[in-house]
């Protein structure tokens, strides 16, 4: 019994696990290594720039939220 190199689950035949992680090491054969890590870097890690634009969007819906809730207590007190 083998443990994966990459995720650490228990494997029976070799190191990698058949499913998800030998095809990660497929990818990596096809592509390579820099354009594999590029390609995860630029999708699952947000930029600097990526997250202060998601502070910014939650920041103005939390504002736009309380602005709604504000406005329905006013029209209830008419």
């Amino acid at each position: 019994m083998y443990d994966c190199k990459l995720c650490g689950v228990t494997c029976y035949t070799t190191y990698l696990c058949q499913d998800k992680c030998n095809r990660i090491k497929d990818m990596v054969n096809l592509y390579g290594v820099d354009t594999v890590l590029d390609v995860l870097e630029t999708v699952l890690i947000r930029s600097e720039k990526q997250r202060n634009f998601k502070l910014k969007q939650k920041l103005n819906e939390e504002i736009s939220q309380s602005l709604k809730i504000g406005n329905k207590k006013e029209a209830k007190n008419c």
